[in-house]
């Protein structure tokens, strides 16, 4: 009887257990913002001077395609980056982009 109790106790807990386990597991398709996030947070900086606008758009947080294409034309447009506070002049780029990234850039 005491077998039974205990195998009845195994057999009724165990979907609890694998239920709890698998609703605290994030899912592994799952793309959302952490997951962006998280992969340009281990990125390495970008030399904003040599830079494609895939590599901007993959390094810098807030910027996207549109606003790396803007960083290069303006810089086949003007020449290089003497700073880089000087990203400031690309439209739609401001100082708080360039502090929230400022551990990312980098002028050569």
């Amino acid at each position: 009887m005491k077998k039974w109790i205990l195998m009845s106790a195994i057999a009724f807990s165990a979907p609890l257990i694998v239920s709890t386990a698998m609703a605290s597991t994030p899912s592994v398709g799952k793309v959302g913002s952490n997951a962006v996030s998280a992969s340009r947070i281990s990125s390495n900086q970008v030399n904003i001077n040599s830079a494609d606008a895939k590599t901007l758009s993959d390094v810098l947080v807030g910027v996207g395609p549109a606003k790396a294409q803007a960083i290069v034309e303006w810089r086949k447009k003007n020449g290089p980056f003497k700073t880089t506070a000087a990203l400031a002049e690309v439209s739609g780029i401001g100082p708080a982009l360039i502090e929230r990234n400022k551990d990312r850039l980098r002028v050569k």
